[in-house]
């Protein structure tokens, strides 16, 4: 089917969690992939025995620029992914196009939001929107954002960032909650709210 084909075309296996969005560095993309390859050693090393963890990737959707370059090297570095392999754990499919991007969200596990600042959570609202469950940072405006739709994580405590992802992965009733949750939460937000929002958030940063 359509699905199949565009997660094929973008060389993307299920399961897997996903972040779409800039790497500039308050986004913590190199924390994410930190707890992502302590979870993937583990897995491998056959303490999880879960065929969901050991088969699990992480795939980081945005536009190839100087900032995702890095977060490339430092993920090749863990061993995590490797041009053209189609075997990487960590998935870089670049800029994607928002009809195919529905798909990414409607087939990943959950939607992962670690960024320590934002001005406003656009991203992991389009995830439920898209019925993607959500697990966020706990920082600045995002739990006033994503309310009881999200389960949420202190992105400077790895501990507890690692056991809230774990937690997504493994409980399927807590996806099927948040999903419901989102699809409520999401209700709340015009686009144009959205954008108002976003440019106070902008004006706020600049000022």
């Amino acid at each position: 089917n359509d699905s199949e084909k565009i997660l094929s075309k973008r060389g993307i296996s299920r399961p897997y969690l996903l972040y779409v969005g800039n790497a500039y560095p308050h986004k913590n993309l190199e924390g994410l992939i930190e707890i992502f390859n302590e979870i993937h050693k583990e897995s491998a090393a056959g303490a999880n025995s879960s065929d969901r963890l050991n088969n699990l990737r992480l795939v980081l959707v945005g536009k190839e620029d100087y900032f995702y370059k890095r977060i490339m090297k430092y993920a090749e570095d863990l061993g995590l992914w490797k041009e053209g392999d189609k075997n990487s754990r960590v998935i870089f499919p670049g800029y994607v196009p928002d009809a195919e991007l529905e798909v990414l969200y409607k087939n990943a596990l959950a939607y992962v939001f670690p960024s320590f600042f934002e001005g406003f959570g656009l991203p992991p609202l389009e995830a439920m929107s898209e019925g993607c469950p959500v697990v966020s940072s706990d920082k600045t405006c995002l739990p006033e954002v994503l309310g009881e739709a999200a389960i949420y994580f202190n992105p400077e405590d790895k501990k507890e960032t690692r056991t809230r992802m774990e937690k997504i992965i493994k409980d399927e009733n807590l996806r099927a909650d948040l999903i419901k949750k989102g699809y409520e939460q999401v209700k709340k937000y015009s686009w144009q709210k959205c954008a108002e929002k976003t440019l106070e958030g902008y004006k706020g940063a600049l000022r």
